[in-house]
């Protein structure tokens, strides 16, 4: 029972987070290449694994690639997978230690090239590199679109939009009614 149960749980999980993603990606007016959108579901859904703990991201890399090939291609996945991760749904967080959004994707992008180097023929890699900040901003929106908890959660999200002027973050901020819709 408890199986049937965890199944049910997370296949609305899967279903509430590929809803959100197709939104996210659909303003954006980003489609994602094949294969990458189920990742990127799997990926929030699921979360990430081997975070680099005590090390800053670019030294993990450097450990990375001059571990043995096998070891080699779980820590690139693993880096790449936490700087995707943590920068589409932490960007704020990230930024606050004064290293930006760009030095994570960088590091992220590169992992994964680097492995869809070595995993020949898998081309999920080199897409995800490719597309990383555009993969990164519908993560961002993901972010945005389900972290808005009641009235504190809308303060924070119009804060955020009174800085940077996004008009993602607009777009979200009016179906909410908190903004006046546009002519």
């Amino acid at each position: 029972m408890v199986d049937q149960r965890l199944t049910i749980v997370n296949s609305s999980i899967d279903g509430y987070f590929r809803d959100v993603v197709h939104r996210s990606a659909k303003n954006q007016s980003f489609t994602f290449p094949e294969d990458t959108e189920e990742y990127v579901i799997e990926l929030l859904v699921g979360g990430v694994d081997n975070i680099p703990k005590d090390k800053p991201y670019i030294l993990a890399y450097a450990d990375a690639v001059n571990s043995e090939k096998y070891e080699k291609n779980i820590k690139l996945k693993g880096i790449g997978d936490n700087c995707l991760f943590y920068t589409g749904l932490f960007s704020e967080h990230l930024t606050k230690n004064g290293i930006g959004i760009e030095y994570y994707a960088t590091i992220g992008a590169v992992s994964y090239k680097e492995l869809s180097e070595k995993i020949l023929g898998d081309s999920l890699f080199i897409k995800l590199a490719k597309n990383f900040m555009a993969i990164q901003n519908v993560i961002e929106e993901v972010s945005d679109r389900t972290n808005i908890n009641g009235d504190v959660g809308l303060l924070r999200l119009y804060e955020k939009w009174l800085k940077c002027d996004s008009p993602r973050l607009e777009s979200i901020l009016k179906e909410k009614g908190l903004l006046g819709k546009s002519q």
